[in-house]
């Protein structure tokens, strides 16, 4: 009995001397609505590309709506590749995500899997929360093709009253040296 416990002993204390990887990318659930309180910015986008850059995934989005720090159509994001509390997130291509983000001292947007990024096939309840928030990236897309199509007209106005006068201008040009014959 003896032998049997000092081999168990033997055992315990030598699996622990032994190194093993621990993969520990486990977080605390967050609510939609602390997750968004928590992210410098928040907004849906589809995956343009995703590459490798300095240990960290490089993800380029196209944004379709946002309702927190981000006011441009593309945005760059940054997400671990490694392990541990800083666990990134692995974005496919094409496919579209509701992003919680950081801005990190150089300015870049990261996520992790701690912040409720997700995709959208996975987050109605997050929708649900956002429709309650106003969009920032709609209203200004909306305000900027409201300034572009009154450009537009703008243009229009000045070239067709170009063509006009300048029609004005020919016509009784000719109709007056018509009349000096």
């Amino acid at each position: 009995m003896k032998k049997m416990l000092m081999i168990s002993t033997i055992f315990v204390l030598i699996s622990f001397m032994i190194p093993f990887q621990v993969l520990a990318c486990s977080c605390i659930g967050i609510t939609s609505e602390e997750a968004f309180e928590n992210a410098d910015a928040v907004f849906l986008g589809k995956v343009l590309e995703v590459s490798v850059e300095n240990n960290n995934y490089r993800v380029e989005m196209e944004v379709s709506a946002s309702w927190k720090g981000v006011e441009e159509k593309d945005q760059t994001l940054f997400t671990s590749t490694g392990v541990g509390a800083s666990c990134g997130i692995l974005f496919e291509e094409s496919k579209e995500y509701i992003v919680y983000a950081f801005q990190g001292e150089d300015g870049e947007l990261t996520t992790n899997i701690c912040s409720r990024t997700d995709l959208i096939s996975n987050a109605d309840e997050d929708l649900i929360m956002l429709e309650t928030k106003e969009k920032i990236y709609e209203q200004q897309n909306t305000d900027q093709d409201q300034e572009d199509n009154t450009a537009i007209l703008k243009s229009i106005i000045f070239i067709a009253s170009f063509i006009l006068v300048s029609a004005l201008i020919i016509f009784l040009t000719s109709r007056k040296l018509k009349n000096n014959k």
